[in-house]
């Protein structure tokens, strides 16, 4: 069963048609005799049956085709998944010779909705009138030759079929044929199954979703996106436990459970790759079980069934055509010959050598190429044994130079005559160069000699003698393969400088993604470009290379990761700001959100370092992007764009800009909704810091104490924090910051944050009975620093000097003068002041302006 567009073409040299679908299936016109193997291509007016061998057609070339004209109907039998019986009419039965053509395959019911597909399509385009073929299912044999053992369900479950694919679900499940949605009408739990359509390989990679991550992170997104107080109790891998049918394919997942205020919901993407027959394909599947929040409330359902039962589901799901007993089909063949034209990714590549043990023919010169920058760096002594040379077999040739080995190479081209030479303007010979150079890099970094020859022991050795280091860099360089993407024009081994020197270098040019990836992080990219001055980390030239590489559409998010930590490690030192910003500032807006927490983490790092960051930050408009990520739903990007936006809000200026912007009530708007279970500590201590921080401005203060609902939600946060922790001081930070100043409103919250004193006083308590104080404990301190100064404040109040005298504050206070807090600048006056307060009689409360 495939699509696939190479195939198809290959197959319509022999049909002379255009073609959309073809299987390899059984084919017979009689029952009593022997089936024969064919390829059944379906085209726009009719089957093709193709020689196994492609030498034609079926029975002959003029008589190899089944017009959908001569199509009556067509049948499936009842008491198997493989057999199909193609009815013909009149016409069609005097060019067979028979009524009816039997079919066996693996993919039956596929094939047969195509061809009724391309029946109605045909007969429209004929008479102009729309019309349905019938497909009727009936025992097509008489006797039953073909035994399919499938095992049992577990005890208490049942088997349901969703799209082609079969798993266990629990029997109290009831559901609508075919459907994908399944009810539990006593529990109200709902299931979900969604498999999704089969993408190319190559399709996902260009799209940067070749991995199960990506698009995990989207689901979470769009689930979410219009759920409140939302908690994500598992965020990660998950591994397929059963493989029922001998699957050839590799599966991978991701586990979400997520529970909001209104819903319940356990998640498991799966990602089956590698599909059958061509292995050039994947296909996402989607399993959601879902309950109202009110049924866990009442604790007719638990999470951990959810998760259970989705859990069952994706172990159990396989393909329904796939049987335990039988191999998977694979078109062998055909996989060679696009393994010999390299048409498959690296990973691909990893899987197609371990699963069908299958390698593209052009491995014995990658063989040639990889033994000889081996022998070029023996020479001067930079391997760790020198019998390394010959760690790939004597029997392999070696090269004095590595890209010698590119004539045997294009010798390899089906257009070419033997010895011939390509013309440097040849699009295939150059679009097969760019093919061989990102294989070679594959075989040579850890496929050959894993652990012992790699990129790294090339991208580092230290050749002393220029014709080697020649022929090392010119060996890197081709890996690398940076050429023009007019395939007409040659690759050249030019060095990086001076391929910058090219105008419209980073438009008009690719590059191996991988190998680009490597230098970077071994270090060699940043050593073809010129010496950094000073104490710079990047260097000019390779600050704009870096910068260009950010914004080019060419660089997969991978490598515009890699980008980012080598920006990042490079902080510390001078830095080319104007040109770094506006590039990292470029990743925020794309769609991969991974990336967008990268590019975050960057900028957060270069606030730190450079105050300057923060100016041009503004001055591009960039905090609105800032205010969208505060609206996703993505626990990593939302903590960094808090941790970003406390950076830039330590100047007045700032603050009032990003006021302007709505920071401040996305922010209050967060802090409502966030509930606080242990996931979201974290990013509660992050937001109450940062909202603290907006508070220091007058403005702004008085916009967040005229919103009653959140100061509560605050007051709410602070009995909810565990002791001790960095949670509860950021939430004492930002309650102290609603009650320090010398007016009435503020007068009125210190009497609502009041209530917490024997709270505020207990936790100061155990933190000093348990010693952490002394043992320098950073958030145990930061947290009592802070239990401290929100004392203080309250204590401007004599109404509240009398409650903490009640909840016994003295003793504590008396410890806390002889701990590590009275050496502290930020705390000693204020135990002091403390002191002195509650050992005064109580006096007539102060007006609520006095201070």
């Amino acid at each position: 069963m495939s699509s696939d567009p190479l195939s198809l073409k290959v197959l319509a040299t022999r049909t002379q048609a255009v073609l959309r679908y073809f299987e390899l299936v059984k084919f017979s016109d009689n029952p009593s005799r022997p089936e024969i193997q064919v390829f059944l291509a379906i085209g726009k007016h009719a089957l093709y049956l193709v020689r196994r061998n492609l030498g034609g057609l079926y029975p002959s070339d003029d008589n190899g085709a089944i017009y959908f004209a001569h199509i009556e109907h067509i049948s499936e039998d009842s008491r198997n998944s493989t057999d199909l019986c193609v009815y013909l009419t009149e016409g069609g039965s005097s060019t067979w010779g028979t009524k009816q053509l039997y079919i066996s395959c693996e993919h039956r019911h596929i094939l047969a909705l195509h061809i009724q597909v391309s029946w109605s399509t045909d007969y429209t385009f004929r008479y102009g009138l729309p019309k349905h073929l019938h497909l009727s299912k009936h025992p097509l044999r008489r006797s039953f030759k073909r035994p399919q053992l499938r095992l049992k369900p577990f005890v208490g479950c049942r088997y349901a079929n969703v799209q082609g694919y079969r798993f266990f679900m629990p029997s109290s499940f009831t559901d609508e044929e075919n459907t994908g949605m399944f009810e539990d009408h006593h529990r109200q739990v709902e299931l979900h199954v969604d498999v999704h359509e089969s993408v190319p390989l190559g399709n996902l990679e260009a799209a940067d979703q070749d991995h199960i991550r990506w698009i995990a992170l989207e689901y979470k997104q769009s689930v979410t996106s219009k759920m409140n107080r939302v908690s994500m109790s598992r965020n990660a891998l998950y591994h397929k436990r059963m493989n029922l049918t001998n699957d050839l394919c590799a599966w991978t997942g991701w586990e979400v459970c997520i529970k909001s205020d209104s819903e319940v919901m356990s998640s498991i993407l799966l990602r089956r790759q590698y599909v059958p027959p061509l292995c050039d394909t994947a296909q996402d599947i989607v399993i959601q079980v879902k309950c109202p929040r009110y049924v866990l409330d009442e604790g007719k359902v638990t999470e951990d069934e959810l998760m259970r039962n989705a859990s069952l589901i994706a172990d159990s799901f396989s393909a329904s055509t796939a049987i335990f007993t039988q191999p998977q089909l694979v078109y062998q063949d055909f996989i060679q010959a696009r393994l010999d034209a390299l048409l498959y990714s690296e990973d691909a590549l990893s899987w197609l050598a371990s699963s069908l043990s299958l390698k593209p023919a052009i491995e014995a010169e990658a063989r040639v190429f990889t033994k000889s920058c081996l022998k070029v760096m023996a020479e001067e002594s930079q391997l760790p044994s020198p019998e390394l040379v010959n760690a790939l077999g004597k029997e392999v040739d070696s090269k004095t130079n590595p890209l010698q080995v590119l004539q045997a190479v294009l010798e390899r081209l089906p257009h070419l005559n033997p010895k011939e030479e390509p013309l440097p303007h040849d699009p295939v010979a150059n679009s097969w160069l760019a093919r061989v150079a990102r294989y070679f890099a594959y075989c040579l970094d850890g496929v050959f000699l894993p652990s012992q020859f790699t990129l790294y022991d090339m991208c580092m050795s230290k050749l002393s003698n220029k014709p080697n280091k020649v022929k090392i860099q010119e060996a890197l360089l081709f890996m690398l393969h940076i050429r023009p993407k007019d395939l007409t024009k040659p690759w050249k081994p030019l060095e990086i400088r001076q391929l910058l020197l090219t105008p419209g270098f980073f438009q008009d040019y690719q590059f191996s993604d991988l190998v680009m990836q490597a230098t970077l992080e071994l270090g060699w990219l940043a050593k073809q470009f010129a010496e950094p001055m000073g104490e710079e980390r990047l260097s000019l030239e390779f600050t704009v290379f870096l910068a260009k590489l950010l914004v080019s559409d060419m660089s997969s998010v991978n490598l515009k990761t890699a980008i980012c930590r080598s920006i990042t490690s490079s902080c510390s030192g001078p830095m080319h700001l104007s040109i770094l910003v506006p590039a990292i500032m470029s990743i925020l807006n794309q769609r991969n959100i991974h990336l967008k927490t990268y590019g975050t983490v960057t900028l957060v790092n270069m606030t730190a370092a450079h105050e300057s960051v923060k100016d041009l930050i503004l001055t591009m408009n960039a905090h609105h992007s800032l205010v969208q990520h505060l609206q996703f739903r993505d626990d990593d990007l939302v903590y960094y764009t808090l941790t970003l936006l406390a950076n830039m809000s330590k100047t007045t200026t700032h603050r009032l800009i990003l006021s302007q912007s709505g920071v401040v009530e996305h922010l209050t708007k967060l802090l409502t909704a966030l509930p606080p279970t242990p996931q979201k500590h974290r990013l509660i201590a992050e937001l109450a810091g940062t909202l603290g921080q907006f508070a220091n401005d007058e403005d702004i203060w008085t916009k967040m104490t005229s919103d009653r609902h959140t100061f509560e939600r605050i007051q709410e946060l602070l009995l909810a924090a565990p002791p001790g922790t960095r949670m509860r001081s950021r939430i004492m930070f930002v309650l102290r910051q609603y009650c320090n100043r010398p007016n009435n409103i503020s007068a009125k919250l210190r009497e609502d944050v009041g209530q917490a004193i024997p709270v505020l006083v207990l936790d100061l308590h155990n933190l000093v009975e348990s010693k952490k104080l002394s043992h320098g404990n950073s958030e145990a301190l930061d947290c009592a620093v802070n239990a401290v100064l929100l004392l203080s404040t309250l204590s401007l109040s004599s109404q509240l000097c009398k409650e903490m005298r009640k909840a016994n504050f003295q003793p504590v206070l008396a410890k806390l003068r002889i701990s590590p807090l009275y050496k502290l600048d930020a705390t000693r006056e204020k135990l002091g002041k403390l002191w002195t307060q509650l050992l005064e009689e109580p006096k007539k409360d102060a007006e609520p302006g006095a201070t």
